[in-house]
């Protein structure tokens, strides 16, 4: 009887630090997600404001610490064209457009803008 008692509180043991890694798990998850939507807010802000090299300094950031992060790139194309550096904005959006298909209406919208640009050039 001792030893079933035993068994069943080991068990419960088990399972309460199985639930408290999950809910430090989904913790975790949340504060990132938060976190990321901060960066995503600042970028609107900088390329709303028309602050590019702001801009351009930040999506670098981003990028260095995650080189996969889709939002970063559509605001470096933005920033890069902002700062009339069109070669490499149009290269930028090449690449988003077909790499990333949740950003190919961004990319698109970009590179319709650096056609324009040129062309009045």
């Amino acid at each position: 009887m001792a030893d079933q008692l035993s068994s069943i509180q080991t068990h419960l043991w088990v399972i309460t630090v199985l639930i408290g890694l999950f809910l430090l798990a989904g913790v975790l998850c949340n504060y990132m997600r938060i976190s990321e939507g901060r960066d995503l807010k600042k970028m609107q802000k900088l390329a709303n404001t028309e602050q590019y090299s702001d801009l351009l300094a930040m999506t670098k950031l981003k990028l260095r610490d995650e080189p996969g992060e889709g939002n970063a790139r559509v605001y470096l194309a933005l920033a890069l064209y902002g700062l009339d550096r069109l070669d490499e904005a149009r290269n930028i959006a090449e690449e988003l457009k077909a790499k990333a298909p949740l950003h190919y209406a961004e990319a698109s919208a970009i590179l319709d803008a650096i056609d324009a640009a040129q062309a009045e050039a």
